[in-house]
């Protein structure tokens, strides 16, 4: 029941405060399919935020930033609750980390840890855009196709992210 009122809220608070009813009044732990719908919100939230519509730099920094801090503490949560993200998990939770490239990065880790290959294009096209969008600060960016028996890289396709840094991290 409290999923579906997660999935159904308004808007991330109320998506977190069902969340936080859930832990409190059932003495449940929750799932994935509580979490994802609250990272497809802040994914949302992101997205609207990247429009020309949203023209206050400083209103829109600091909802990037609170969509940051909310998206760090869901995932804490989730590994602390030994829940395992599934790639739309990562693919909503990687967009509302765009502006934030050492909260994106940390995630992406995670994600490498966890999933070896993306098999989502969305989630490849995030991945990519994160890094094509500061490829001149310190990224370099190809996409290659791997061969999945060895995960060596084959040739230049759209199958596989591979980032290789310009500078020593």
């Amino acid at each position: 029941m409290y999923s579906a009122m997660i999935k159904g809220s308004r808007d991330v608070e109320e998506g977190l405060r069902f969340l936080r009813e859930l832990k409190l009044k059932t003495n449940l732990t929750p799932k994935l399919r509580s979490y994802t719908p609250l990272l497809s919100k802040l994914a949302d939230n992101q997205e609207k935020l990247m429009t020309p519509a949203c023209r206050n730099e400083e209103e829109k920094e600091e909802k990037e930033n609170g969509m940051v801090e909310i998206g760090m503490g869901l995932l804490e949560e989730m590994v602390e609750g030994g829940i395992e993200l599934n790639e739309v998990s990562y693919l909503h939770l990687l967009t509302s980390l765009l502006p934030s490239p050492p909260s994106f990065i940390q995630v992406l880790h995670h994600f490498m840890e966890e999933i070896l290959l993306p098999t989502l294009p969305a989630l490849l096209d995030v991945i990519k855009r994160f890094f094509e969008e500061r490829v001149d600060e310190e990224w370099e960016v190809t996409i290659c196709e791997i061969d999945e028996s060895n995960g060596r890289i084959l040739d230049d396709s759209n199958n596989q992210l591979q980032v290789r840094t310009k500078l020593n991290l």
